[in-house]
């Protein structure tokens, strides 16, 4: 370290820095300028200035605000939640697309995302995501889970590229009936 301190003729010193860049930082080149000043045993000042460079490159990252969400679903019909995909790098990703990866709700229930695909998510900006979930007729009561995986083809920095969110259906006990026909005469006799 070299401080404020006197240095022997012929010895030197160096400084670390720490160079932090903001997670948003725009993609490009950037320039560091440096000057060291000392004073000589002859009370001259000296100075010498140098000139780095620190190139940051595009970094999109895709990621889904929430963990888990839910949604109840009768028998025989549908509903729709939601996630949010968040583009927090410092580039925007590009050809995002959402499905169900694995568990229940992937295998047992028909589910439908919209959009489909997101084809550019600029840096800093959010895109809601529907999931509508169809149950079929009789399936049994319960809690059931699904995960929901969205990625983009736009992206090349592992872990930057793709995020999961866990899907919670419940489908509660129906305790309706269907009566068939839903109408009929009766005959009376005498």
């Amino acid at each position: 370290s070299c401080g404020t301190g006197t240095i022997a003729s012929g010895a030197n010193c160096s400084e670390d820095y720490l160079i932090t860049i903001p997670i948003n930082a725009t993609k490009g080149q950037y320039s560091l300028n440096t000057t060291c000043s000392w004073r000589n045993p002859d009370l001259s000042v000296k100075s010498v200035s140098n000139i780095s460079y620190v190139t940051v490159i595009s970094n999109p990252r895709l990621e889904i605000v929430e963990s888990l969400v839910f949604t109840t679903v009768l028998h025989n019909s549908s509903n729709t939640t939601n996630f949010t995909i968040n583009s927090t790098g410092n580039d925007l990703f590009s050809n995002a697309s959402s499905y169900c990866v694995s568990g229940t709700v992937c295998n047992a229930f028909s589910l439908r995302f919209v959009p489909l695909n997101i084809t550019s998510l600029s840096q800093g900006s959010i895109q809601a995501v529907n999931v509508t979930v169809n149950v079929s007729v009789g399936y049994p009561p319960g809690v059931y889970q699904g995960i929901i995986t969205s990625n983009t083809t736009g992206c090349s920095i592992s872990g930057h590229c793709t995020d999961n969110v866990t899907l919670n259906v419940t489908v509660p006990t129906t305790l309706t009936w269907i009566f068939t026909p839903a109408s009929y005469a009766l005959n009376a006799t005498t």
